[in-house]
This record gives C-alpha cells, sequence and structure tokens, in this order.
C-alpha cells in the first residue's frame, strides 16, 4: 500500500460492512466494527513488519525494471 502513498487512514472497508448487519441468511447479524477493524489492521501490519501505520519499516527487494521507481516511492511515502 506504501507504494501509492497509502496508509492506514485509508486502509479501511465499506461503510454498510463496518456499520450495517447482514440482514438475512448464513451471516445474518455480523459486520465488521472499527475497533475489529483497527485490530485486524495492527496484526496484519506486525505480521507484514510495518509499522502501525502501515508503512514498511525494511527495506523489501523488488526484482525487476521498476525496482528504482518503486524504491523511491516507499522512501518518499516514510518520510511523511
Amino acid at each position: 500500500m506504501c507504494v501509492e502513498g497509502v496508509g492506514r487512514s485509508q486502509d479501511i472497508l465499506p461503510y454498510r460492512v463496518m456499520y450495517e448487519p447482514v440482514p438475512e441468511g448464513m451471516h445474518q447479524g455480523m459486520h465488521c466494527p472499527p475497533h475489529e477493524l483497527n485490530a485486524m489492521l495492527d496484526t496484519y501490519y506486525a505480521l507484514r513488519g510495518w509499522s502501525p501505520e502501515g508503512i514498511p519499516t525494511r527495506r523489501i527487494d523488488v526484482p525487476g525494471p521498476n525496482r528504482d521507481r518503486w524504491a523511491t516511492r516507499v522512501r518518499h511515502a516514510a518520510s511523511r
């Protein structure tokens, strides 16, 4: 996500998924409130080795022709 300058504040679910319980069917009554999403993001970011804001904290080796462009974008996003 950091490659495009996206961080935790943009890493959200649609309003309906977070606030409107499923009306019927197998998942009736289920939804993903913001506090549950935040707990899942904390776990995901930690497993990826990212900061709590969703920014990679270590260099990731990206092979291919866009390697230098990708590294520049990561550095730029991390400096925000």
